[in-house]
């Protein structure tokens, strides 16, 4: 992958407060060639979601990277929540393969929420034309109805009542439980957090602060998003590295070490 930062006021800034960030970032992207720069012939649904999920967390990290130098703090925090679930989803699906097709299958669930949602505010052929190429609405009801039955709880003990469970597993929490070391340390600051930038939240409006203190946090958000998805993508190549045996090790532990220079300035 090549990747193009362009330049502004705020990245120059950047790069002059952390010389040391170059370096490792260049590393750390040789690394990511290695791991997802290659053609897959996956022979499983667990191998198959491991890399394309673990695709998907580079584009965050280089999504949060851009942001990040570029001084927009909250949309950098709002992307690492992103990156941090996914993660997350990762090291527990390479965790549990037996489960990586349940976690395929919940995707009709989510889908036919969506569906539900979007038909009480448009027509069905309105959405058919938006998701043209993604599926249809019948297409999204046909394959909701297969998996249907796989995701079907009883919801009250009382009285019976059965319905479809709201996660395609555990809840996120209870698999940073399971998966630990860490994701257990990143929680509050990758995740918690981060939701009051991505939702409608009171904590995101416009708090008054004057224009400099607004600057140095949106400073400190911007750093510590990149810092957090620089640490949660070099344990998505580890858990690459697990699953598919790549030989990186060396350096995965070689680039830990550089990035505990890189927020020292000297």
């Amino acid at each position: 992958m090549h990747f193009e930062t362009g330049q502004s006021k705020n990245s120059d800034a950047f790069y002059e407060r952390y010389p040391n960030f170059e370096p490792v970032f260049d590393k750390l992207m040789v690394l990511g060639n290695n791991c997802f720069g290659r053609e897959v012939k996956a022979k499983n649904w667990m191998e198959r979601i491991c890399f394309d999920l673990g695709h998907t967390c580079r584009d965050d990290f280089l999504e949060v990277f851009f942001m990040a130098i570029h001084g927009h703090g909250s949309a950098a925090l709002k992307l690492l929540r992103g990156l941090y679930e996914r993660a997350v989803t990762l090291a527990y699906i390479a965790k549990y393969p037996d489960k990586a097709e349940k976690f395929r299958n919940y995707s009709a669930v989510q889908e036919n929420k969506a569906l539900n949602a979007a038909l009480r505010l448009v027509t069905e052929e309105q959405f058919n034309e938006a998701n043209k190429g993604s599926g249809s609405a019948d297409e999204i009801r046909r394959w909701y109805n297969q998996v249907k039955p796989e995701f079907e709880v009883t919801r009250c003990r009382k009285c019976g009542d059965r319905g479809i469970a709201f996660s395609w597993d555990v809840d996120l929490a209870s698999m940073v439980q399971n998966v630990g070391n860490p994701f257990d340390e990143y929680y509050l600051a990758a995740y918690t957090i981060p939701n009051f930038h991505v939702h409608a939240t009171f904590a995101t409006t416009f708090d008054g602060a004057p224009e400099e203190a607004r600057i140095k946090r949106r400073e400190n958000e911007s750093e510590f998003a990149l810092g957090a998805s620089m640490g949660l993508l070099l344990q998505v190549m580890h858990t690459e590295n697990e699953v598919f045996h790549l030989g990186v090790e060396s350096d995965i532990a070689s680039i830990n070490e550089y990035l505990k220079n890189v927020w020292n300035p000297d």
